[in-house]
């Protein structure tokens, strides 16, 4: 099974580990929203984290797979 970055962005989004803006006013108030909201900042890291943590070895995962079709 092949991921793609669009299916883990999803995921993250799903997770609230990342953050969505559509412009530069989006972005000037997120960043604003994380420097000055430490548990918002922190919940959102944490989110991610967590991510992060459990699709740990994805990549070796794919890199077996991999060398199994090459292989064969």
């Amino acid at each position: 099974m092949c991921v793609t970055f669009k299916q883990i962005y999803q995921s993250l989004v799903e997770k609230q580990g990342v953050l969505i803006v559509d412009n530069s006013e989006q972005l000037t108030t997120t960043i604003l929203k994380l420097l000055n909201e430490q548990n918002f900042c922190q919940q959102l890291g944490n989110n991610a984290l967590t991510f992060l943590n459990e699709n740990r070895g994805a990549m070796a995962r794919l890199n077996q797979q991999i060398s199994q079709l090459l292989v064969a």
